[in-house]
């Protein structure tokens, strides 16, 4: 086997691999994943979105305690 054709093949190895972790460790079914096309293009999930599907588990918003100081520069 060449070389060149090595390349493509650990590619859909890897895909496949990473397929059956979000199915191990999220909300998402082998169906879900294929209709967002996770693996084919580039997407951006919402925080309640990601959610509601097990990517993550909570959003937490930082506040900034009294009495510290804080800069914007711009």
């Amino acid at each position: 086997m060449e070389v060149l054709q090595q390349f493509p093949m650990q590619l859909e190895d890897d895909i496949e691999w990473g397929k059956k972790i979000l199915e191990q460790r999220t909300k998402l079914t082998a169906d879900d994943i294929a209709e967002r096309e996770l693996f084919e293009k580039a997407t951006i999930m919402d925080a309640p979105a990601a959610f509601d599907c097990g990517l993550i588990h909570g959003v937490m918003e930082r506040k900034i305690p009294p009495g510290i100081m804080t800069w914007n520069i711009a």
